[in-house]
């Protein structure tokens, strides 16, 4: 009984430390044979929840999130106070992309064990994934509050003050980060970011050389880079990140709109048509490439196409209100 007692509270541990990693594919045929253990334990009792629980956490490691939860519903049946479980279902459902299911688990998670680190810091993630970010700032805050050593708290702060333009504040917890993690190019990259919306270009520059040593096949970083060389009318500059950013990221409609804008600088108007169309493919939601083709169009006299370009802007932009 103390062996099962030892493995049932392993599994906990590790379903919660499981959370934000990448999934480890190579063991997938021991984890079926492990899938299949737990199913003839739970026909032997249907009752089992150490047996659900396990499955559960196995199914996960192969991306079987629907399945998972569907046995941990069974096991918060069985044991409702288990926190851990509450928060691990949490995380199956937040990889279906069903964050407010996702939050509702972690609300309750919370509810038991309101010190608990991984569902203030997950919480927060869903809040930022739905654009609610104040309140993704709080979780953050919160997190920070209860372990101040978990840096990734601080990085994904970063993000959330980014998005609510408080640059100075996003370079403040990026500062951390890069102090305590000085190899996370993602912390440079933004911090360059945060810099360049505060016009400091240079500074933002030197910030992108960091992550991109760091991490040479860093897409991101490369767009961002271009960005950053644009404003600083390096145009040809610009034009090799963004080349090398789509190189690395062929589905990232953002670097295509960058190009495409790069092009029409150099009056290369079908090749920024050709960018912008692709950006558009990519991402129909992308206002700015539907603008930046009509200007396109307009240069080109093309003016029924560019007032079309221009009338799907707009709606774009209502909706994003």
């Amino acid at each position: 009984m103390k062996k099962l007692l030892f493995l049932f509270l392993s599994i906990q541990t590790i379903t919660s430390i499981a959370q934000n990693e990448v999934i480890d594919t190579s063991g997938y045929q021991v984890l079926r044979y492990r899938i299949s253990d737990q199913t003839f334990l739970i026909k032997l009792d249907a009752k089992n929840s150490e047996a659900y629980l396990r499955r559960s956490y196995y199914k996960s490691q192969i991306g079987n999130y629907k399945s998972s939860v569907e046995d941990l519903d069974i096991y918060l049946e069985l044991i409702p106070t288990d926190y851990q479980a509450l928060n691990s279902r949490g995380f199956s459902k937040e990889r279906m992309g069903n964050y407010l299911g996702a939050i509702d688990d972690y609300n309750k998670a919370i509810e038991i064990k309101p010190d608990y680190l991984d569902a203030h810091y997950s919480r927060a993630t869903n809040f930022y994934k739905l654009n609610r970010f104040k309140e993704a700032l709080s979780d953050f805050n919160i997190a920070i509050e209860l372990d101040s050593t978990y840096y990734k708290s601080y990085l994904f702060r970063g993000y959330t003050k980014e998005k609510l333009k408080d640059y100075n504040g996003a370079i403040l917890d990026y500062n951390v980060v890069i102090k305590n993690v000085p190899n996370d190019a993602r912390a440079y990259n933004n911090r360059g970011m945060a810099k360049f919306f505060l016009n400091d270009f240079i500074s933002a520059l030197a910030d992108m050389n960091l992550a991109i040593g760091i991490d040479p096949n860093y897409a991101q970083a490369y767009n961002k880079r271009g960005q950053t060389k644009y404003m600083l009318k390096d145009i040809d500059g610009a034009m090799l990140d963004y080349n090398k950013s789509a190189e690395l990221d062929p589905l990232n409609s953002s670097v295509f709109c960058n190009r495409g804008t790069v092009f029409a600088e150099k009056k290369e108007y079908q090749e920024a048509i050709k960018d912008f169309t692709k950006s558009i493919e990519l991402d129909e939601s992308n206002s700015e490439s539907y603008s930046s083709r009509g200007i396109v169009y307009e240069a080109l006299g093309s003016f029924e196409k560019a007032k079309d370009d221009f009338k799907i802007a707009e709606a774009i932009r209502k909706t994003q209100k």
